[in-house]
């Protein structure tokens, strides 16, 4: 494995600055694919109806759609004719995304040694409302021969970031299991003649999963993950003055890593009528230290030796 990084040259430090910011949209828009508003939706139940030899649908008929299974357990719900919408619900859920990125840098040398010293940040939004992602990362390499034939270093990374995740799925078990519909439920359960809001304005049939305006609201539903991340290595290396090709090295290097998902669906969204949260924290660790005796010889421009003794240490954790 052949690792590069970058490092400082000698001569006059340098600043880099660089910045970027992008846009993202789907590339098919809800009229491209074609999604039936409720007029033809209607329309369509209703020929299938009569081809069947039944009459089209009543308000009765509405109430029995699948998608209001849970609401029917509510006994004042109602969704009649005169409630008929036309939700489009890729708006409801859909926005142009936007990401920035900037990066800043600075590098020295000198006679004894280089420095390379690095920032980024990066913002997203994705086309998912609600869906956002943050990162920041730092990193440092520095390389000094304090006397001669030693040389030392030091390389480290610092990260960490943030997202915000939503819901893509389906709601299996009308959402008893914690599960909202997402972007994948606009083309199946999500219909257009359901109402986003009821006339109080709350979201209305927000217990089946399938308002995925609900579904997608923070005050009802996150999926919160948060990581850090350390990588370091400390190295020393030492060339033997009085044979020719030889020298020792020595590298200790740590890698931290640190996540936690939380997530969290209120009642409002449940049949079980109960909040639902996990939180699921894991931490690795990995320590790595190895010594090794090089020895690398060419002889009258045709002849070359290369020979490497070492000892290698590890240790890793997880929990």
């Amino acid at each position: 494995i052949l690792v590069t990084t970058k490092t400082g040259k000698k001569g006059a430090g340098k600043i880099n600055i660089d910045y970027n910011y992008g846009i993202s949209e789907l590339t098919r828009t809800y009229e491209d694919i074609g999604f039936l508003n409720s007029q033809d939706l209607i329309s369509q139940i209703n020929l299938s109806r009569r081809n069947a030899g039944m009459a089209d649908m009543t308000d009765s008929d509405l109430m029995k759609l699948p998608i209001f299974s849970n609401a029917l357990k509510d006994p004042d719900f109602v969704f009649n004719h005169n409630m008929v919408a036309n939700t489009n619900w890729v708006d409801q859920i859909l926005r142009t995304g936007n990401f920035q990125e900037m990066n800043i840098s600075t590098s020295q040398g000198y006679d004894k040694g280089n420095l390379y010293v690095s920032a980024n940040y990066r913002t997203e939004e994705g086309v998912l409302k609600n869906n956002d992602y943050n990162r920041f990362s730092f990193r440092t390499n520095a390389n000094y021969e304090p006397v001669k034939n030693l040389s030392m270093g030091i390389k480290m990374n610092i990260g960490y970031s943030t997202l915000n995740n939503v819901p893509n799925g389906g709601a299996p078990g009308g959402n008893m299991n914690a599960a909202n519909g997402g972007f994948s439920s606009i083309g199946s359960d999500a219909l257009p003649i359901v109402p986003v809001y009821d006339s109080n304005g709350n979201y209305f049939n927000r217990l089946s999963g399938y308002n995925l305006a609900a579904s997608i609201d923070k005050k009802y539903y996150k999926d919160y993950r948060e990581n850090y991340s350390f990588l370091g290595t400390v190295f020393a290396e030492y060339k033997m003055p009085f044979v020719e090709g030889l020298s020792l090295r020595g590298e200790v290097s740590a890698d931290f890593r640190h996540g936690l998902n939380n997530f969290y669906i209120a009642r409002e969204l449940r049949p079980t009528g109960v909040n639902y949260v996990q939180a699921n924290p894991l931490t690795q660790r990995n320590f790595n230290g190895h010594l090794l005796l090089n020895f690398v010889r060419k002889f009258n421009d045709i002849h070359s030796v290369n020979v490497t003794l070492g000892i290698e240490s590890q240790r890793m954790t997880s929990r």
